[in-house]
């Protein structure tokens, strides 16, 4: 689906995520919002590039980071692009390595339970590792 076509692209903070999707296709998503909220978003740019964003969110400079700090929109960007996680077409051996071991009680790597396990089954039938 596009980005304007998700939960994410109504929360808060989503004008800056969307510089991070862009015009990927996003392929999965859990995302909640309100006057607080989260946004867990996979996608697929043209490229092939492979995104993995996950943000939370508050209502007020005592919830949420970003309203304490004061970060402009620029500023949340460049946070975003340096927390997201990427892979291209040529790592997708890693990235199914990765997936292989969401939700295992001993992963074979940190990020493996930053995504709740039934992500695994949505980006193992894209690539057709089923």
């Amino acid at each position: 689906m596009k980005w304007e076509e998700t939960e994410a692209s109504h929360c808060r903070y989503s004008e800056c995520a969307e510089k991070i999707f862009g015009d990927a296709n996003i392929i999965w998503e859990d995302s909640y919002g309100g006057y607080q909220g989260e946004v867990n978003c996979i996608g697929i740019k043209p490229d092939g590039t492979v995104i993995m964003y996950s943000y939370a969110y508050g209502s007020c400079s005592s919830c949420d980071d970003w309203e304490c700090r004061s970060l402009s929109q620029e500023e949340i960007v460049k946070e975003k692009e340096r927390d997201m996680i990427t892979f291209t077409i040529n790592e997708r051996e890693a990235l199914k390595k990765m997936v292989n071991s969401w939700g295992e009680k001993n992963p074979d790597t940190n990020f493996s339970n930053a995504f709740a396990p039934k992500r695994k089954e949505t980006v193992k039938k894209y690539f057709g590792w089923e």
